[in-house]
């Protein structure tokens, strides 16, 4: 799952993920993306019409060339499909096995699936059926969701992806980008990358991602955080709180203490310094347990109710779509 607030970036560079995927040697980031047929589904489009991707898949193929349009097929929904249903996520993972497609991204989950996010029983049944998909498919799913507006001052993102915890929970990784004020770095396009959650991995540390516009064309590239974005030892401690509190129970406040100490390599002090600063920032609920002392715990407070999420991004130039049963095909 890969989050953020409207008009940051993630379609940039999901899309440029996906680009990469089609050509013989793909890298993102430096890192070596394995080459594959893609299948996009936009459902999040402001014009649903296809531009919006379009546009950027263009400019990422202006960038690299040899990749291959025959491999990246995006599918939209036409007049009379509202959602990812059991029908449409048949022909889904059947357009999925005919081409061999090793990755598969789905954006947005509010506009796919039109569920309250705030609803552990709706929201667990779509992303049981995606984690479905990738299992009989062996594709890597990935799907764009929004984050919650931030309320009171707080930093984007420290809530988590908007909507119910079974968010978090039912996903392997959660990645949170949010972009760095233009002014601390020169007016560039800067994100914070952030991974919250990573099931059977270490969770790496915030790092950087710059996406670089050029005439007609667009790069996504790593880039070194400014001094003072992102605490590194507080990052790994929030990080320590989300997995702990991902299943929806109440963890004590003392096994929350040791795991951020150890993750974190901090002090009980400094460990108790950030869980207070966590605690307020994601407005968790403190609970008094029974027990010797009444000691306390700490759960995921009631989510905030669902925003309407804005265009991602500006549609720009527009490509002729063939219409198929159920669904408007480009490339």
């Amino acid at each position: 799952m890969v989050a953020a607030l409207p008009g940051v970036g993630k379609t940039a560079i999901l899309t440029g993920l996906a680009w990469q995927a089609t050509r013989p040697q793909g890298e993102l980031l430096g890192r070596k993306v394995e080459s594959t047929p893609v299948v996009y589904v936009d459902f999040d489009a402001a014009s649903g019409d296809g531009r919006g991707i379009r546009w950027w898949i263009e400019r990422h193929k202006a960038a690299y060339p040899d990749g291959d349009i025959d491999r990246l097929m995006v599918y939209e929904p036409d007049k009379d499909t509202y959602g990812l249903g059991e029908k449409e996520l048949a022909q889904l993972e059947e357009v999925v096995k005919q081409t061999g497609a090793g990755l598969v991204i789905v954006d947005s989950f509010l506009a796919a699936f039109p569920v309250d996010p705030r609803r552990a029983e709706q929201v667990y049944a779509p992303l049981r059926a995606l984690a479905d998909l990738a299992a009989r498919t062996g594709a890597a799913v990935v799907v764009v969701d929004h984050l919650p507006k931030p309320i009171n001052g707080e930093q984007a993102g420290v809530r988590g992806v908007l909507g119910s915890i079974a968010k978090t929970a039912a996903a392997r990784a959660v990645h949170v980008l949010v972009r760095v004020p233009p002014r601390d770095v020169g007016g560039r396009h800067v994100l914070k990358w952030e991974v919250q959650k990573n099931t059977f991995a270490r969770i790496p540390d915030p790092f950087g991602v710059e996406v670089i516009f050029e005439p007609e064309k667009v790069y996504v590239v790593e880039t070194p955080l400014p001094e003072g974005v992102g605490n590194p030892q507080k990052d790994k401690a929030k990080a320590v709180v989300v997995n702990m509190l991902s299943t929806g129970e109440v963890v004590t406040r003392k096994a929350l203490l040791e795991k951020i100490a150890q993750e974190a390599n901090v002090t009980r002090r400094t460990a108790e310094r950030y869980l207070d600063k966590i605690v307020e920032e994601m407005n968790l609920s403190k609970v008094y347990m029974p027990g010797r002392g009444a000691p306390i715990g700490y759960r995921w407070a009631e989510a905030s109710p669902p925003e309407e999420a804005s265009p991602t991004e500006e549609d720009q130039d527009s490509t002729s779509a063939s219409p198929e049963e159920g669904w408007y095909v480009l490339g």
